[in-house]
């Protein structure tokens, strides 16, 4: 057995997959049945029993191989009808390419030559194009052609009621623009392959020339004479350079190909033959259905763009085992994707689903393929990725539980009075996806959820535009109820960390979740003008005011019921070290915003669930030092929290104090008036019974600090940072036992 590593394909564009699946079925269905093909990565590996090396692989190509029937009779550039491309002959004529063959009396093209008759004889007996419309022409030839033609007419259309559904890989019907393929597929044969009958000029140095180009183009061998012309949308790098003609020393805007690589690619189309089938899950009308095709997403790769026009995408497989032309005929004509229940429509469902599975069918990666208009409006397949099945299986089967809430979003933003900020957050889910799809790190995850708050907090800010949608009105809150949301993400990022315990903030009786606060309630009617809607909010706005709420909403309840509110108290405090990065400007507040809405959705067994143990990051006991000193005694009076007592000797937490809350300190603060604040703290505190060291604000500090330093009051703060602030300015906490004593 020969193993035959197509080293002149091992490259990620779509004319070399094609060409390597092209040279494959060639080998299985005319040489060895018992060939198989597998990948290294991108490297193709073909396996030929009856072969003993590379030669005979192109001796066996130059002699023998039959090229497939391809040609596209509906098309006015293919050479039936109209004008097509035609090249020079050597008794001085043009013709075009099914001239050439019907021309020739080489056998290898017997097959070839009935198909092209057939299809003259139907184009002179039904008057196309002018008495037939496209679609009863490829009804009739559908019921004329030979097996062997079906195979390209299947790959290029699938007749779906009165309209064709044309596959994104071969253009509307078999052309790139004013490429016809199939014409083109006929030059290209007539110009590479010596046999009978063929009109062209030919030498024993263009023969040379054309096997040169057959060993460069599958074993990667150097050769000289590429072609002057496209292989198409399938090789992007043989067009010619956008702007690239003007001068007279423009030689790089030369289009140049390897003739035999669109050959290939072409006989590797036919594996994509399409079907008209209904998808799974869906009540709708049949609808075209080509392997591995999905809806663009315009996410996942540096050069997306929502403006920019594409057509569809592919996610092409690559399998590690050998694999049988029988068995690709299977793969390929399944080619099964599922998210959940549904099959895969989009290359967002194809990213999850891939990403969510060990391996799919035996493939163990994909590459990804956009075919978009650039150039003009040339379409050009562009590589934008390659994905391992199964890089995160736990993360995506979590998308799952929310595909519902996904699709209404969806569905709302596609709606005619959405506003773009709706398809602009759907974008960034898209892109935290594709992210995640390839790689199952935890900053990755940590913008997945960045991108779900992002949108629920779209939601939240126009919520009479959802109402007004009519279906739509069933777009619910979202709602996560995993703890695997949260898996190795908080070691990873401080924005998530103050975002989870800002979500954490006591929710007892009468102070509600912090959802209640972001989302409105009867509570908190956002048509009351007196409340600010907090998806209109910035972070620093959003914990000011939400501090501001709960504390006006103590003050308001029954005495006995306050000591058991806690205005800052929380299941998950925030480290010090953490709280000094938000105050000095070192978070990134955009993406704390939309974690913070995110947090929020966090079903409450599951966050209490999460953050139980979660450690902190090395050096949180020096954090208090990075604060400002007057935030400190502040921070005390207006959490509602226990105050931690401890022991002169041991400095190790023996007890708690009743907390004394003082409200006015916190809008003193909110005012700017940070050493009026302090001062008003301090002396509620030895009211309390609590001794403090004597303290002022050394300087008097920004407007914007004091603004951040306020906002930071909101944070519920880790058992050891309380303590950590305590300490800093309780001069004898040993003397504060009495208070303890003396507590209820």
């Amino acid at each position: 057995m020969s193993e035959i590593a197509l080293e002149g394909l091992a490259r990620p564009v779509l004319a070399s997959y094609l060409s390597a699946l092209g040279v494959f079925r060639a080998v299985a269905s005319q040489l060895d049945a018992g060939a198989t093909l597998r990948f290294d990565r991108d490297l193709p590996v073909l396996e030929v029993p009856s072969l003993a090396n590379t030669d005979e692989l192109l001796d066996w190509v130059w002699t023998s191989y039959e090229p497939s029937p391809i040609a596209s009779p509906w098309n006015s550039g293919a050479g039936f009808f109209g004008k097509s491309k035609a090249v020079d002959c050597a008794d001085g004529e043009k013709r075009n390419g099914v001239e050439l063959v019907l021309a020739s009396s080489d056998a290898r093209l017997s097959r070839f030559r009935g198909v092209l008759e057939l299809e003259q004889t139907t184009i002179a007996q039904t008057g196309y194009p002018d008495a037939l419309d496209k679609v009863d022409l490829l009804r009739f030839l559908r019921g004329r052609l030979p097996d062997a033609a079906l195979d390209w007419l299947d790959a290029v259309v699938v007749l779906e009621g009165d309209e064709p559904g044309y596959i994104g890989l071969l253009g509307t019907g078999g052309n790139d623009g004013r490429l016809d393929l199939g014409n083109n597929f006929m030059l290209r044969l007539a110009s590479l392959l010596p046999f009978e009958g063929n009109l062209l000029e030919r030498s024993h140095a263009g023969d040379e020339r054309s096997r040169a180009l057959l060993a460069a183009c599958l074993l990667g061998a150097r050769a000289e004479g590429l072609d002057v012309d496209s292989a198409g949308q399938f090789a992007p790098a043989s067009r010619a350079a956008p702007n690239g003609s003007s001068g007279r020393s423009s030689f790089v805007s030369k289009k140049l190909s390897n003739p035999w690589t669109f050959i290939w690619a072409l006989e590797g189309s036919l594996w994509f033959g399409g079907a008209s089938t209904r998808r799974l899950g869906s009540h709708g009308r049949a609808r075209a259905a080509f392997p591995f095709h999905a809806d663009r997403v315009a996410a996942g790769f540096g050069t997306a763009s929502d403006i920019e026009s594409g057509r569809v995408e592919l996610w092409l497989p690559q399998w590690e085992l050998p694999a049988t032309s029988a068995e690709l005929a299977a793969y390929f004509g399944e080619a099964r994707a599922q998210v959940g229940r549904r099959r895969a429509s989009s290359g967002l469902d194809y990213a999850r689903a891939i990403g969510a599975l060990a391996e799919l069918r035996g493939a163990l990666r994909f590459q990804r393929y956009s075919i978009l208009e650039r150039a003009g409006q040339s379409q050009i397949a562009v590589s934008v990725g390659s994905y391992a099945a199964g890089a995160a299986p736990a993360r995506m089967e979590l998308l799952r539980s929310i595909d519902g809430w996904l699709r209404s979003y969806d569905r709302l933003r596609s709606a005619k009075n959405a506003p773009p900020r709706y398809a602009e957050a759907y974008r960034r889910f898209e892109t935290a996806v594709m992210g995640l799809a390839r790689a199952d790190e935890p900053e990755r995850m940590v913008e997945l959820l960045a991108s779900l708050g992002s949108m629920e907090r779209e939601l939240a800010r126009a919520p009479e535009l959802v109402a007004s949608e009519g279906a739509l009105r069933r777009v619910r809150p979202l709602r996560l109820e995993s703890t695997g949301w949260l898996d190795g993400c908080l070691d990873v990022s401080v924005e998530l960390r103050l975002a989870v315990a800002l979500a954490s903030i006591d929710s007892r009786r009468p102070l509600g979740p912090l959802r209640a606060y972001l989302e409105g309630s009867s509570r908190t009617p956002w048509k009351d003008p007196r409340v600010r809607n907090a998806a209109t909010l910035g972070v620093v706005d959003l914990a000011t005011e939400l501090l501001d709420r709960r504390l006006l909403e103590r003050h308001e309840i029954d005495a006995s019921d306050r000591a058991a509110a806690a205005p800052a108290g929380g299941l998950y405090g925030a480290g010090l070290s953490d709280l000094a990065a938000f105050i000095a400007e070192r978070t990134r507040d955009p993406l704390l915003e939309s974690l913070v809405w995110a947090a929020a959705a966090l079903d409450r067994d599951s966050l209490r669930e999460a953050v139980r143990g979660a450690e902190r990051p090395e050096g949180e006991a020096l954090g208090w030092l990075d604060l400002p000193r007057y935030l400190a005694p502040i921070r005390e009076v207006v959490a509602g929290v226990r105050f931690p007592l401890r022991s002169a000797r041991d400095e190790m937490p023996t007890g708690d104090a009743d907390a004394p809350v003082e409200p006015a300190a916190f809008r003193l603060l909110r005012a700017g008036r940070a050493n009026d604040a302090l001062l008003r703290a301090l002396h509620r505190l030895r009211v309390s019974g609590i001794e403090t060291l004597p303290m002022g604000v050394e300087r008097r500090p920004r407007r914007s600090e004091t603004a951040r330093v306020t906002a930071a009051l909101a944070f519920p703060l880790s058992r050891s940072a309380h303590w950590h602030l305590a300490s800093s300015f309780v001069a004898r906490p040993d003397r504060a036992s009495s208070t303890q004593e003396t507590s209820p």
